[in-house]
């Protein structure tokens, strides 16, 4: 399950056919909605992660 939070936010990045169709039919350049991609898929991604990993150690220590 955290591989899955760790790689979630990967896969929406400029690559991903439905964002450049989205950009195109709304007239965006990918200079425009790239940054907010970012932060919306990974970094926020990112974050889930550090949480998920810091409560697993608090509630499954290991030792």
């Amino acid at each position: 399950m955290v591989v899955a939070i760790a790689t979630a936010g990967y896969n929406c990045l400029s690559h991903n056919g439905i964002l450049i169709t989205i950009s195109d039919t709304c007239r965006f350049s990918a200079k425009e909605w790239y940054r907010y991609i970012f932060i919306l898929t990974a970094l926020l991604s990112f974050a889930g992660l550090i949480v998920t990993v810091g409560l697993g150690c608090v509630f499954y220590p290991i030792g």
